[in-house]
């Protein structure tokens, strides 16, 4: 799953919060077989560990529609709750910031799921505020927990 070109909102490090939305893109079977492109969303909690590190609390969910003439039936929906960590350049002496971040999550679509989410993107300091907005890609593979899944 590959979700593009969100909008994040983000307090000042230290203690901070983050909303990202947009839209979910199959990218592999079955998935792609199944469903079309839909949304996707998280709420992040974070907690800056050093300068350039942040430790995170993840909730998240998708949402996606099901293809015409798929063999299923009803859309695809994935929530997940996770933990992980983003590497970035400091936010208090820059105007841009790129950053990465890796995410495990345990996943409910009605069966337990172990997705793993990898982010990359850059955040620009429109005001002093604390206040940051960007763009990023993320890529969500999703683990099943019995092989048959």
């Amino acid at each position: 799953m590959l979700t593009l070109a969100l909008t994040t909102l983000l307090a000042a490090p230290g203690v901070g919060a983050r909303l990202d939305v947009g839209p979910g893109v199959p990218v592999s079977a079955p998935q792609t077989a199944y469903f079309t492109t839909g949304f996707a969303g998280s709420v992040t909690a974070e907690l800056s560990v050093l300068p350039v590190l942040d430790l995170e609390a993840q909730v998240g969910w998708l949402l996606l529609p099901p293809r015409s003439g798929a063999p299923i039936t009803g859309s695809g929906t994935l929530l997940t709750v996770g933990a992980g960590a983003r590497l970035r350049r400091p936010v208090e002496q820059n105007l841009v910031i790129p950053w990465a971040e890796v995410l495990l999550n345990y996943g409910h679509s009605g069966g337990g799921r172990f997705p793993l989410t990898a982010t990359t993107g850059v955040s620009f300091k429109p005001t002093s505020a604390g206040l940051l907005v960007g763009v990023f890609g993320r890529f969500q593979h999703v683990f099943a927990l019995a092989p048959a899944e």
